[in-house]
């Protein structure tokens, strides 16, 4: 009868011990405590540690999200639950319990804690400048952007093609000194919040060759005074933040630029009404004589300055309005060897100091050309016609000229084509 008595009281005080863990010296059961370990902010991809802390040991440890009656998220010995890359949905309210035991006794539920998971900041690498091309020798300038509310102080970094570059700030500007087409990526750490962005999409940067400046050729190339001559001048395949400047051929200089073209070399000197660059077209209105030359354009964009080459060359005549006109016998412009040819420039008024004048590719002669009859009027004539007699033909007096005309002689056997030819002016 006694050892059935002790036994019973063994038991009764096996199971009091069993559950002794739970109360403090006022006999309140012990909830545990849950704590939240990890950077803060927490932002995506961070790794993220819940704690649930009781001072013994031998217990199962069940997490909970969203409420506390739901399904646990872990059930382990161990008294944490790690995410090792949060997203925005792991984001929530979470508690925790403890349990051991057979029967199973579980500890009160811990205080909850709220994990904020706040979407990492996304960089996006971009040019400075709207442009949708780059060119051999041009500055380039990358500006990489991240997006987060408030302004915080960003430390960049830079990679090309995965490897890093110096610099630190949120633009890198370097030199294209070659055609390629390379990879760029950037990335933000905020330090003073252990704040680290995601590292940017790839930028694919496609260097060109240096573009040439292309003039569109007028219709016709002489005007009189007072018309309205519109020059036009673009960088083909590129349209954006090009300024374009006019240049127009002069008397050589040394301080002046200097283009080749088709052999022959134009000192150019910088039209002053063209220097604001604004748009790809320049307007002579009214056209007067002082227009006459040869011009070229080229463009500029960046600072510093980039230029492109310098287009082709355009001449451009204007004439007076004179009483003069250039006659030619017989009436064509097309003419064969050994034909005859006679060209004279009849006066309407009295005016004087009336002369043909001739210009080929090779030269320019006043009168006519050299084994020609000439005659007063002025007049001039052939019996023969050679095919170096191409060339362009007018009347002049001081800064008065007749209209202008193209002919051209033609061998029987293959046609001579008329030069393309670009006078000096006096």
């Amino acid at each position: 009868m006694e050892d059935s008595m002790d036994t019973r009281y063994l038991l009764l005080f096996i199971l009091w011990s069993s559950h002794i863990y739970l109360g403090n010296a006022e006999g309140t059961a012990v909830k545990p405590r849950l704590s939240l370990e990890g950077t803060l902010p927490v932002l995506t991809g961070h790794a993220v540690t819940i704690s649930c802390e009781l001072q013994s040991t031998g217990w199962i440890f069940y997490f909970y999200k969203t409420t506390s009656d739901s399904q646990p998220v872990s059930v382990s010995e161990v008294n944490s639950y790690s995410i090792s890359s949060v997203k925005v949905s792991d984001g929530g309210q979470y508690w925790c319990r403890a349990g051991r035991g057979d029967p199973l006794y579980h500890t009160p539920y811990s205080n909850e804690v709220w994990v904020n998971v706040t979407e990492r900041p996304k960089a996006v690498v971009s040019l400075q400048y709207n442009w949708t091309e780059v060119f051999r020798g041009e500055t380039v300038t990358l500006r990489c952007d991240i997006k987060t509310r408030g302004n915080p102080d960003w430390e960049y970094s830079w990679y090309r093609k995965g490897s890093s570059l110096s610099g630190n700030q949120n633009l890198y500007t370097f030199t294209a000194t070659s055609v390629y087409k390379d990879t760029f990526t950037c990335k933000g750490t905020q330090r003073s919040v252990q704040m680290e962005s995601d590292v940017s999409e790839p930028f694919i940067l496609s260097v060109f060759e240096r573009p040439t400046a292309v003039l569109r050729r007028l219709p016709q190339t002489w005007f009189t005074e007072g018309d309205l001559v519109t020059l036009s001048c673009e960088v083909r395949g590129s349209t954006t933040g090009w300024r374009f400047h006019w240049y127009k051929t002069a008397p050589y200089s040394p301080e002046l630029v200097y283009v080749l073209h088709e052999s022959r070399r134009y000192s150019l000197q910088l039209v002053s009404d063209s220097i604001s660059g604004a748009g790809g077209s320049y307007t002579l209105s009214p056209a007067a004589l002082r227009h006459t030359g040869v011009y070229v354009c080229r463009a500029e964009r960046g600072e510093p300055a980039y230029h492109t080459e310098f287009s082709k060359a355009q001449p451009l005549f204007i004439t007076g309005r004179s009483s003069a006109s250039l006659v030619i016998r017989p009436n064509r412009t097309q003419h064969f060897t050994t034909a005859s040819l006679s060209l004279s420039c009849e006066v309407q008024d009295n005016s004087t100091g009336w002369r043909l004048r001739w210009f080929t590719k090779r030269e320019e002669i006043s009168e006519c050309p050299s084994l020609w009859t000439t005659a007063a009027g002025p007049r001039c004539s052939t019996a023969q016609l050679l095919p170096s007699d191409s060339g362009v033909y007018w009347c002049q007096s001081d800064c008065k000229y007749s209209h202008i005309v193209n002919i051209t002689v033609h061998s029987k056997k293959s046609t001579y084509l008329l030069y393309n030819v670009y006078p000096q002016f006096n």
